[in-house]
């Protein structure tokens, strides 16, 4: 074995004969063995020495660490307690870098002992960050957790801002590992912000790569690339070249997920050279396995091949059993791509039971779902479903793990066909009861769980007073950045920085909130009960003879449909599978939707194609029907269903009315919503319909770089709107719709209407507006989708009546995740949204004759279906440009 790197102030003499002490099995050493020793025998040195033994590589902790074993052995034969705590500690330090778990548990509670005799809080604490991240890396959260709630009460009692900011993130650092990113960027923030208060660069860069890996997860990729800017930064600063390694290694990640692949590949050169420098050969594979990946997305197979088998060696010389089932996995994909699926099932396979082992859900779905994809190809259904349905079981867990869709989306993207695939196999089969309800497992889950959950957001009691201080000061801080962007030029530099400041502001705003929600919750958000799930037999309670519900599954292979019906008091289904490619279709989709955005003059050829693969298959069923609930996989959420064309060139909305769903789950929690809600109470109508009283004021939303325009139809649609309610509705517009009106009106209203504009993010769904009344500075004030979506809302319907209400990101399984969305969220059962920028004068036209029709007492879809018409009559707007905009979610009745 080479000598290994020592320690500056340790000659090679002193460590060479500290490690021989410390591999000998006698816990202390003899008086001959002290005298012998080149080190001189003073406590203060042995202490001195034991310092110097920091590391955090790997390698050389597994070299340092017999070293550290022989201070301790020195220590026992001096009898010197506190020397022997220290060293026992660093011991625990050691076995943690060089991943010796069961080691590091056992040195560092043995050295958590000593400390407490010698009444030392600071090597207490330091031990229980050790166990805490011992637990952290083997997975068992709850442990790591209570771990670091108790060195932080050790910390706070010595007043230590290093340790205290260090539970914080590796509080952060769990909740990310357990998929609970909101609550990961919130910790990781506070303890970037103490960091940064002692002067502590090295940690600050550390919370910046974490939270560009959070990011990462969000598919927020530009906020990411960002963090981990910032981080390299300070890391050339500081001279740490693996980290900044580990920076272009993230940064390669973000631009694979991106698919900028040229860009991807140079990261991980990069990363790769100098971790070659450093001897990090474990860091040498992963890149090597990271380039792989890259070169199988293009379909590269071989070259991928060569990656995994240069890779390989390097992870067995270091026995890193994880990183050899990732060989396993990719080689897979590889050979399964090159044509050889017998030997790609077989790695697959090995590659899942260490996966499953580790506790790793999502490599283990995705080992799972191409074993059934390779199985299905040979027509091995039965094998198929087996597989797929395990797949399923841990695309469940990994959900659990995360309290909004939002932030699994990038766990569950390369998964993205399972559901309809299970399904199909299924139906292949002539399952349908089990098909359907594998769908509902795949679909809507992590809402219908939001929907029927009973929630309470409120912590203020439970603050302290200085946190109080800090949520008002943070609060002000956001309004004093919307103050300076309003006062900011347009189109120029100083008002990006603006933009800019306001978004950090708001975010910080949110991430202290969501912290000490984090910080005062007694145990993980995982421990929530879930909802009963949707039982089949008692559908016909919920579902009436002339609504059908119709579940579109799309995989790889084909289009798969499920109607459900109800007659005689029995549910009926009926499956038809489509052969089409998925891409034809999502293409299809997306010129449609570009096409009636734009009035284009190709619409009607669309439609009639995209009525014959989604609705004329199941045809000879839906003529007892009056109304179709739609539940769509996601490209298909936005599709307007009521516009499509039939072979008589009829329109769908013509013959019934229309509305979706994201599940038929979801579609059965809203039947549920709605009939809990009291019709008595007062409508709420908010209209906004004036922005730009001069040059300075209400002038600038806070998403975009133009100013909102007046909305004068907008103020006359709600008038039309209160004065069809009737006398008891609440009006509020303009001046009178302050935040704090809305908010407060909003809990318990039986109907909510809003005519004004919205502001929709793209990147971060949940923080898209609803732009509210200027407040006393001419400011408009904004009502976010997080809020909405953590209200408790009573109201059995919400009319968005603004632009592209319903867009957002779409998410495995969930949908549009928007404004729209989070109004489900809230409980309240249906939501009309829209799908693209409104015509002012048709969107009025739209709504009042949706609102004579729904309190004449037709239900929401037949009263959607008669607006449609009402438009579809008129000289002006019978264009689906006018009235297809509009779409009905949740409860049809």
């Amino acid at each position: 074995m080479d000598i290994p790197d020592y320690p500056e102030n340790l000659s090679q003499d002193q460590f060479l004969w500290l490690q021989a002490a410390g591999s000998r099995e006698s816990p202390a050493l003899s008086l001959t063995d002290l005298q012998q020793s080149p080190c001189p025998l003073q406590t203060e040195w042995f202490q001195e020495a034991c310092a110097q033994l920091k590391t955090e590589s790997p390698r050389q902790a597994q070299q340092w660490l017999n070293a550290a074993r022989g201070i301790k052995a020195v220590a026992r034969s001096l009898d010197h307690l506190p020397l022997l705590a220290f060293a026992q500690t660093t011991c625990a330090q050691l076995a943690r870098i060089s991943a010796q778990w069961n080691d590091a548990l056992q040195d560092a509670s043995e050295a958590k002992l000593l400390a407490a005799a010698t009444n030392d809080l600071f090597l207490q604490s330091e031990c229980g960050l050790i166990e805490g991240a011992v637990y952290t890396e083997t997975g068992r959260y709850s442990n790591a957790l209570l771990s670091y709630q108790e060195c932080m009460g050790l910390y706070e009692q010595l007043d230590d801002f290093r340790g205290i900011a260090s539970c914080y993130y590796n509080m952060g650092l769990i909740h990310f590992r357990a998929g609970k990113i909101p609550e990961s960027l919130a910790l990781v923030d506070q303890a970037r912000s103490l960091f940064k208060q002692i002067g502590h660069s090295r940690n600050i860069g550390i919370c910046l790569m974490t939270q560009g890996n959070a990011h990462r997860h969000l598919g927020h990729w530009t906020e990411s690339l960002n963090y981990y800017k910032q981080a390299r930064k300070l890391f050339e600063e500081l001279g740490d070249q693996r980290r900044i390694a580990s920076c272009f290694l993230n940064a390669g990640n973000v631009y694979s997920d991106m698919n900028r692949l040229p860009e991807a590949r140079s990261m991980y050169e990069k990363a790769m050279e100098v971790f070659e420098a450093l001897g990090e050969q474990g860091r040498v594979g992963g890149c090597h396995l990271n380039l792989g990946l890259t070169y199988l997305q293009s379909q590269q197979a071989e070259e991928t091949l060569r990656r995994c088998h240069l890779a390989r060696p390097l992870f067995e010389r270091l026995g890193d059993a994880m990183r050899i089932a990732e060989c396993d996995l990719y080689e897979g994909l590889a050979l399964a791509h090159m044509g050889r699926p017998q030997e790609a099932v077989a790695l697959l396979s090995q590659a899942q039971t260490f996966f499953e082992q580790a506790g790793d859900d999502r490599q283990t779905a995705l080992c799972l779902y191409h074993q059934g994809r390779l199985l299905r190809l040979e027509g091995k259904v039965v094998q198929a479903i087996t597989l797929y349905e395990k797949a399923l079981e841990a695309v469940e867990a990994i959900h659990d793990n995360s309290p909004h869709p939002e932030f699994a989306q990038s766990l569950t993207r390369a998964l993205e066909g399972l559901g309809a695939a299970l399904a199909g196999c299924l139906i292949e089969q002539n399952r349908l009861v089990d098909a359907l309800q594998s769908a509902q497992r795949a679909k809507g889950a992590a809402l219908r769980s939001a929907m029927l959950e009973e929630r309470s957001h409120s912590f203020d009691s439970q603050l302290s007073e200085q946190e109080s201080r800090q949520l008002e000061e943070l609060r002000n801080d956001f309004a004093s950045a919307r103050q300076l962007l309003q006062q900011t030029p347009l189109q120029t530099p100083a008002h990006a920085r603006s933009l800019a400041d306001c978004q950090r502001s708001l975010a910080a705003l949110s991430a202290y909130e969501t912290l000490l929600r984090a910080k005062h919750s007694t145990a993980l958000p995982s421990s929530q009960t879930k909802p009963a799930s949707l039982q089949f037999e008692t559908l016909p309670h919920s579902l009436s003879p002339q609504t059908g519900v119709l579940e579109i599954l799309v995989d790889e292979l084909q289009l798969c449909l499920l109607l459900v019906t109800v007659s005689g008091g029995k549910v009926h289904l009926r499956a038809e599978r489509i052969a089409v490619q998925s891409s034809e279709l999502r293409e299809t989709v997306q010129r449609y939707l570009q096409s009636l955005a734009q009035n284009g003059t190709d619409t009607d050829l669309l439609a009639r194609w995209l009525y014959r693969h989604l609705i004329e298959p199941i045809e000879s069923s839906l003529s007892a029907l009056k109304t179709l609930v739609l539940c769509p996989e996601p490209y298909l959420c936005s599709l307007p269903f009521g516009s499509l064309i039939d072979p008589n060139g009829e329109y769908l909305i013509q013959r019934m009315g229309v509305a979706t769903a994201p599940s038929l789950s979801v579609w059965e929690a809203c039947q549920q919503l709605s009939q809990q809600r009291d019709a008595l109470s007062a409508p709420l109508v908010i209209a906004l319909s004036h922005f730009e009283e001069n040059e300075q004021s209400s002038a600038r939303p806070l998403f975009t770089g133009a100013r909102l325009r007046d909305l004068p139809h907008a103020l006359q649609e709600a008038q039309s709107v209160a004065q069809i309610l009737g006398s008891n509705t609440r009006f509020l517009s303009n001046d009178q719709a302050t935040l704090n009106e809305t908010r407060q009106h909003m809990r318990d209203a039986s109907l909510i209407h809003f005519a004004t504009h919205a502001l929709i993010q793209e990147t971060t769904p949940m923080m898209s507006a609803l732009v509210i009344s200027p407040n006393a500075q001419g400011e408009p004030e904004l009502l976010y989708a997080r809020e909405i979506g953590d209200m408790r809302l009573q109201a059995h319907l919400a009319v968005l009546s603004a632009c592209s209400t319903l867009q957002g990101p779409l998410v495995v399984g969930e949908g549009l995740i928007g404004l729209a969305w989070a109004f489900l969220r809230a409980g309240c059962p249906a939501t009309l949204a829209t799908c693209w920028a409104a015509h002012d004068h048709a969107a009025r036209l739209w709504v009042e004759a949706f609102y004579s029709a729904y309190t004449a007492g037709q239900s929401k879809a037949e009263s959607a279906r008669a607006a449609c018409i009402s438009l579809l009559q008129s000289e002006a707007y019978a264009s689906p440009h006018y009235w297809a905009n509009w779409i009905l979610i949740g409860n049809d009745s």
